[in-house]
């Protein structure tokens, strides 16, 4: 397969020697590659790290600030940790709330893995259907593939560059961020056309 970016964006006019991976978001004409947190670009509200604040209508009176903390409270109820589910939950960062959800007591990788994809599902659900600016950059991308461009992360991302991942798409990983959000896009258009 040729690989061809039509468009890539970073959030300092594509001057990337102040990025530390490159740019964040990379186009082809039918894959749509996100990485980073560069909260400028329109695409980075796709990113778990994206502020994007949420409820869980099973209880309303807990609110997520990011897709991130909702992962990692979903992460340590999971396992029972409800003292770490609470540091998560006033976590001032996504990435303090990453931190706290690497360190859930108990935890089990093979029973998160039976997890994770109705996690990443039902997170996805709620930040999109809630979040307006959020759905309407979800519903942008149109029917590109998207994928977490992440070269350290073959679960969540597809283990590759967004500049060399169309290349690769047989290889890569599992890419439970963009598959998750490919059916939460599919479930709004549906709910838009009824």
């Amino acid at each position: 397969m040729s690989f061809r970016v039509t468009k890539t964006l970073t959030s300092n006019d594509g001057k990337n020697e102040d990025v530390p991976y490159g740019p964040s978001v990379w186009y082809t004409d039918k894959h749509l590659f996100t990485y980073g947190h560069e909260l400028q670009l329109p695409e980075a509200r796709l990113q778990n790290w994206y502020p994007s604040s949420f409820v869980d209508p099973k209880d309303p009176s807990i609110r997520f600030q990011t897709m991130e903390h909702y992962i990692m409270w979903r992460k340590a109820e999971c396992f029972q940790d409800h003292e770490t589910a609470n540091k998560i939950l006033v976590a001032a960062t996504p990435s303090e709330a990453q931190a706290l959800g690497r360190q859930v007591k108990n935890f089990d990788g093979m029973m998160w893995r039976k997890y994770w994809i109705g996690v990443a599902e039902d997170g996805n659900w709620l930040k999109f259907s809630q979040v307006a600016e959020c759905r309407e950059a979800l519903l942008a991308t149109g029917d590109r593939v998207l994928a977490e461009s992440n070269p350290a992360d073959r679960n969540w991302g597809i283990g590759f560059r967004g500049d060399e991942a169309a290349d690769h798409e047989s290889e890569w990983g599992t890419n439970l961020l963009g598959l998750a959000q490919m059916r939460v896009r599919d479930r709004l258009r549906k709910e838009e056309k009824q």
